[in-house]
């Protein structure tokens, strides 16, 4: 006789239904079939009793009838992940996040398995879909203009980065019991060494510059290992160097901006969240506008020690600034 069952699992309590039917022997085997919720384990539970009085193995319709988008085990990967954005990632995640993870949604997720109920999803499903990733060409980047290669195993990584988390609230909404893509393997990266300039490179390049501006951007890169949007945000409100800090060996820069270039739509879409001020387009720029704006990650904001030696050469550029400043007018942010 059929019967609702409920097991509790780490990750939530999971719905099921047992029955027996004959196998080809006709010994009789347990079925248990997975579902959602209570409410579905009600549904189907009348239909599994007729199923087992035939003794065969009840399929739920549902589980297979493409068309059905508004049933509850009827939404496709394609509607779950513009669902998924649009509840998460909108109010979440930061402009130049939210565009990158629709572009890996719309270039490597929707076109191989969009059109695939999530309910039918299982694990074999995912591993044959990450081990096929790398098979196939990567989309080609704006302007690029060498052949585009094959799909990287960081792609993959950043698929699952956004497939995985879809999937967890998938399982909240009842649209699955339990997530497809935990126990799944993801491809190796190859590992590769960073080019890096070494200490007669380095020292080659500052005997060559002759521009006092990029000769300090060379030295706080070097000495205060900052990336490129954190040098090109760094402001004076932001450094802490005096007569007395570097006397003291206590000079340093507290970095919590950075500079980006981001799409105007991202940042219309999300309300502008996280941008502090955005600049005016040089060269016309129609979609995209540079922008000073928060780290992506609270551990991007810290604070650095600046040697006495690049904290002497900030004071300098500022008494230059401050110089062009009485001339011009302006002020220094």
């Amino acid at each position: 006789m059929a019967s609702i069952v409920k097991k509790r699992r780490k990750r939530g309590t999971t719905w099921y239904i047992s029955y027996r039917v004959p196998n080809d022997t006709g010994v009789k085997r347990q079925i248990w079939l997975r579902c959602a919720n209570r409410r579905e384990a009600l549904d189907f539970l009348e239909g599994v009793e007729e199923a087992e009085k035939k003794g065969v193995v009840y399929i739920p319709k549902a589980v297979y009838a493409s068309t059905e988008a508004s049933s509850p085990k009827g939404m496709t990967i394609a509607e779950l992940m513009e669902e998924y954005i649009r509840s998460y990632g909108v109010k979440n995640w930061e402009p130049s996040t939210l565009k990158t993870n629709r572009a890996i949604v719309r270039n490597y997720i929707i076109p191989f398995i969009g059109n695939i109920l999530v309910a039918s999803i299982t694990p074999k499903f995912v591993q044959d879909y990450y081990d096929d990733l790398p098979s196939h060409l990567a989309k080609p980047k704006h302007l690029q203009k060498t052949p585009p290669k094959q799909i990287s195993a960081r792609t993959c990584k950043e698929v699952h980065k956004i497939l995985r988390p879809a999937l967890d609230m998938a399982v909240v909404w009842g649209e699955v019991s339990t997530n497809p893509t935990l126990s799944v393997k993801l491809p190796k990266q190859s590992k590769y060494m960073r080019e890096f300039w070494t200490e007669s490179e380095l020292e080659h390049a500052l005997s060559v510059c002759d521009d006092e501006l990029l000769y300090l951007c060379i030295c706080l890169v070097f000495g205060c290992s900052l990336r490129s949007g954190e040098l090109a945000g760094l402001t004076w409100a932001n450094v802490m160097a005096s007569k007395e800090t570097i006397i003291l060996k206590t000079s340093s820069i507290y970095i919590d901006k950075t500079m980006q270039r981001v799409y105007k739509s991202a940042i219309h879409e999300t309300g502008g969240r996280d941008i502090i001020q955005q600049f005016p387009n040089v060269f016309g720029g129609k979609s995209t506008v540079m922008a000073l704006k928060k780290p992506k990650t609270e551990s991007s904001i810290r604070r650095i020690f600046l040697p006495s030696t690049v904290a002497r050469l900030l004071l300098e550029h500022k008494v230059r600034q401050e110089r062009l400043q009485a001339l011009l007018g302006g002020r220094i942010p």
